[in-house]
C-alpha cells in the first residue's frame, strides 16, 4: 500500500527532533542554540516550513523563483520574515566562492566575458571557477534573485547531537514514515550520546574536520577527544593528513603529524616511517613502548613481527611465513573472481560439506545469543530509534556491563539440545528485525545448527567471550570457509595467487587455534579442470537496461568435459509491454508470453539449474546483471563465478574480424538458426566455450619455460 505523507510532514519531523534534543541534550546547548530554537518558534508556520525546505535541499544558495511550494503561502512575505529573523540573508562579497559552485556554467561564462577574461566556452565548469575565483562579484549579477541560507552552524550542531554525524537533512524520518527505514522497536527510551558539553563539542569538531581537513590548523590545539568514536575520527584524520604529506614526499611533515597518533594503526605507521627515515634508535624505542603497552592485539602482532624482521634479522615476516606453508589447492581458473566458491566446490566433490561464511558465522551467533543484552537490556545504550548498534560495542563496557547474563547464556552450550532450542526460538521470534550486528539469512538456523553440532562447546564459549571483551576490534577477519571434516568443524582461510595474509586474519586464526579449533590456510592455484561444470546462459529482454526492463526468455546449456549434459529453456512473462522493435528483433511478442510464468515462479528452478556451476554468457555482464536484478526484486541474491565467451574469444583467438556472437558463429561455422532466441544463442555460446577450453587445456598442459 502506498503511503501518503501529509503536506507539512517535514515540519512535524523537525518538531520531533527539537523535542528529543531538549530532552536529551539541553545541557549541551550554547546561548546561540537556544536563541536559534527560540527564534524558530516565533516564526509563522509558513516561514518555519520554508526554512526547513531550504534545509532539506542541497547547498546554501537558492534562486528565489525555485522556492514556491503549494503548502506555503505568500512567497515574498515568508522570505522577508526569514530575513528579519536572520534565517536567510542577501548575497555578500564573501559569498563569491560559494556562488561559483552554485551558479550554472552559462552564467559563469557571461561573468568571465564581462571581466574580459581569456576563457573558452568549452572549458569545464571547474576550470571556469578557477579563472573567476580571484575576481569580485560581477556588477551584472542580479543579487535580489538569490538568497543565502543562514544560521547553518547552529542547525548543523543540533542535528549532529542527535545523529552523531554531520548531515544536512532529516531524510531518515521521511524514510521511517514511508516504511523504507526500519527503526528500533526493541527500546522506547534512549540516552544521550555524550556525557558533557566538552565531549559533544570535541566530537563535533572532529566530525566537521573529517569532511574537510584542508585547513586543519595546529594539531596541538585540537580539542581533547573524550570518547572512543571521536578518538577514532581524530586518528583517521591524522592518518589522512600524514598520507597526503607522504604522497608529496614530505616525510618529515608526515612524521610530525604521526607523532600525535595514539592508536593503531597510527603508531604502526609512525614506526614504519621512522625506520624508513633511518631513525632506527627512535624506532626501536617506539617498538618497545608498543610491546610494553599495546593498544590492541593487532598492534602487538605488528610490533613483535617488525622487531623480529628489522632488528633480529628474521628473513621473512610472520604473515609471509604463515602463507608460505599453506596447502595448495588446484581449482579451475573460471573461479578467478570467486576463489572461495571454487574451494567450496572442490570440497563438495570430495564429499566434504562447507559453508562460505567469513564473519557472518560468529557475528550472527553473537547477535542471536546476546540479543537481549545488545538491544533490549536497560543497561544497553541506544541513542535514538535509528541506531542499530549499541554504543557499548565500541569499548570493553559491553562485557563488563552484562558479564553475569553473558556467562549464564554461555552455560547453555554444555547442553547441545538446550542451546539449539534457545537459538532457534530466538531466530524464529526476531527474524527480520534490523540490527547493526548481523543480517538475517534463510540459511542462518541450519548453519548454526551444523556448526554447534560439530564443535566443542568450550571452544565456542572461548571465542564468544573473546568477542564480547572487544567486539569493535574482534568482529572481522574470521576465516572464509567452515567445513565439516571427520565429524568436526574446521576453518579455512582462502588465498588466491598473489593475495597476502592480513594482520587481522592471522590474529583471528591464532584466536581460533587458541580455542582449540582446527584452522588452515589454503593457497589457490588456478588450473584447467576438464571436469568443471558450466552453465552457458542467454536471456532475451524487453530492452537494454535491467532497472527498467525485464527478462522475456531464459535459455541455458549445462556442460561438463565438453559435452552437453542438460538444458533449460523458459519463456517469461515480463509484466511489462514488449515494443514492436524488440518483437521484430527476438520474435517474442506480448501474445507469446501472456500465459508464461513470471520470473518469481521459475526463480527456484533456475537457481537450482545453475547452482554449483560456472556461469557463462556472451557479454556476461549483461545476462548476469539482469538476472541479479531479477533476484534482487525477490529480495534474493544470485551469486555465481562467471566468465565471458566474448572476452575469452578475444584472449585466445586474437585478431578476428569482430567478436559479436553472430560474427563468431560465421567465422567458426557454428549453427545459429534463430539468433536472439535464448536457447539458440546459448547453444552457440556453448560452442564458443568449447573452443576457449581447448585453448585453455593446451596452455595448462604445456610445460612453462624456465
Amino acid at each position: 500500500m502506498k503511503i501518503e505523507l501529509p503536506p507539512k510532514y517535514y515540519l512535524a519531523h523537525f518538531l520531533e527532533l527539537r523535542s528529543a534534543l531538549l530532552g536529551l541534550y539541553g545541557d549541551f546547548f550554547d546561548e546561540t542554540h537556544f536563541a536559534f530554537l527560540n527564534d524558530f518558534d516565533q516564526l509563522s508556520e509558513d516561514a518555519q516550513c520554508m526554512y526547513l525546505r531550504l534545509m532539506n535541499r542541497k547547498g546554501r544558495y537558492f534562486f528565489k523563483e525555485t522556492l514556491r511550494y503549494s503548502e506555503i503561502g505568500s512567497h515574498e512575505d515568508v522570505l522577508q520574515e526569514l530575513k528579519n529573523k536572520k534565517f536567510i540573508k542577501d548575497v555578500l562579497s564573501e559569498d563569491w566562492c560559494g556562488l561559483l559552485i552554485f551558479l550554472p556554467k552559462p552564467k559563469l561564462i557571461e561573468f568571465a566575458e564581462e571581466k574580459g577574461l581569456a576563457i573558452k566556452k568549452s572549458w569545464s565548469k571547474e576550470k571556469l571557477q578557477l579563472a573567476l575565483r580571484e575576481n569580485e562579484l560581477p556588477a551584472a549579477l542580479k543579487l535580489e534573485n538569490i538568497i543565502v541560507q543562514d544560521r547553518m552552524e547552529e542547525l548543523s550542531y543540533l542535528i549532529f547531537l542527535y545523529f552523531g554525524k554531520i548531515q544536512d537533512n532529516l531524510s531518515l524520518y521521511t524514510l521511517r514514515d514511508l516504511g523504507v527505514r526500519k527503526v528500533s522497536r526493541e527500546k522506547t527510551s534512549f540516552e544521550a550520546r555524550f556525557k558533557s558539553k566538552d565531549e559533544a563539542r570535541a566530537h563535533y569538531f572532529f566530525a566537521k574536520l573529517a569532511e574537510d581537513y584542508s585547513d586543519y590548523g595546529e594539531i596541538a590545539k585540537w580539542p581533547l577527544s573524550l570518547n572512543a568514536e571521536s578518538t577514532h575520527l581524530r586518528e583517521t584524520i591524522l592518518l589522512a593528513i600524514a598520507e597526503d604529506f607522504k604522497k608529496d614526499f614530505k616525510l618529515a611533515k608526515a612524521l610530525e603529524v604521526l607523532r600525535f597518533c595514539q592508536q593503531h594503526p597510527g603508531r604502526e605507521k609512525r614506526i614504519r616511517l621512522l625506520y624508513q627515515m633511518d631513525l632506527k634508535e627512535e624506532c626501536l624505542e617506539e617498538l618497545n613502548l608498543v610491546l610494553d603497552n599495546p593498544m590492541s592485539d593487532l598492534e602487538y602482532l605488528f610490533a613483535e613481527d617488525f622487531l623480529a624482521r628489522k632488528y633480529h634479522k628474521k628473513k621473512v615476516g610472520i604473515l609471509t611465513e604463515t602463507l608460505k606453508h599453506a596447502q595448495v589447492v588446484p581449482i579451475d581458473e573460471s573461479y578467478f573472481r570467486h576463489p572461495e566458491m571454487g574451494v567450496k566446490d572442490h570440497f563438495k566433490d570430495r564429499g566434504i560439506p562447507s559453508f562460505h561464511l567469513e564473519n557472518y558465522l560468529w557475528n550472527s551467533l553473537f547477535g542471536v545469543l546476546f540479543w537481549e543484552e545488545l538491544f533490549e537490556s536497560d543497561k544497553t545504550g541506544l541513542y535514538n530509534e535509528f541506531e542499530r548498534s549499541p554504543k557499548d560495542l565500541w569499548s570493553d563496557k559491553f562485557y563488563f556491563l552484562h558479564q553475569d547474563s553473558i556467562h549464564k547464556k554461555l552455560e547453555l552450550f554444555h547442553d547441545q539440545e538446550k542451546i539449539l532450542s534457545y537459538l532457534l526460538k530466538k531466530i524464529e521470534t526476531k527474524t527480520g528485525i534490523q540490527n547493526g550486528v548481523f543480517g538475517w539469512h534463510e540459511s542462518l538456523a541450519p548453519t548454526l545448527t551444523t556448526f554447534i553440532s560439530h564443535s566443542n562447546p568450550e571452544s565456542i564459549i572461548e571465542i564468544l567471550i573473546y568477542m564480547a571483551r572487544d567486539y569493535h576490534n574482534r568482529s572481522t577477519g574470521f576465516p572464509d570457509l567452515l567445513a565439516i571434516e571427520k565429524g568436526k568443524a574446521k576453518f579455512y582461510e582462502i588465498k588466491a595467487e598473489g593475495d597476502s595474509l592480513k594482520q587481522i586474519q592471522l590474529l583471528q586464526m591464532i584466536a581460533l587455534k587458541r580455542a582449540s579449533f582446527e584452522v588452515e590456510i589454503l593457497q589457490v592455484k588456478y588450473s584447467f579442470n576438464p571436469e568443471q561444470t558450466y552453465v552457458v546462459v542467454d536471456i532475451e529482454t524487453t530492452g537494454g537496461g535491467s532497472p527498467y526492463h525485464r527478462i522475456t526468455e531464459l535459455g541455458a546449456v549445462k556442460m561438463r568435459n565438453g559435452k552437453v549434459i542438460d538444458k533449460y529453456q523458459q519463456l517469461i512473462n515480463p509484466q511489462r509491454f514488449i515494443s514492436r522493435e524488440i518483437e521484430a528483433l527476438t520474435g517474442i511478442s506480448n501474445q507469446l508470453v501472456r500465459n508464461a510464468p513470471k520470473f518469481a515462479e521459475v526463480a527456484d528452478a533456475f537457481d537450482e539449474f545453475t547452482k554449483d556451476a560456472i556461469f557463462v554468457a556472451h557479454n556476461v555482464s549483461f545476462d548476469y546483471g539482469f538476472l541479479q536484478a531479477e533476484y534482487a526484486r525477490l529480495e534474493r541474491k544470485f551469486v555465481r563465478p562467471y566468465i565471458c565467451t566474448k572476452a575469452g574469444m578475444k584472449k585466445y583467438y586474437p585478431g578476428l574480424d569482430g567478436y559479436g556472437l553472430k560474427k563468431l558463429t560465421l567465422q567458426f561455422d557454428i549453427k545459429l538458426e534463430t539468433h536472439h532466441r535464448a536457447m539458440c544463442d546459448a547453444e552457440a555460446a556453448a560452442e564458443l566455450l568449447r573452443l576457449i577450453n581447448k585453448k585453455r587445456e593446451l596452455i595448462h598442459r604445456t610445460p612453462k619455460q624456465s
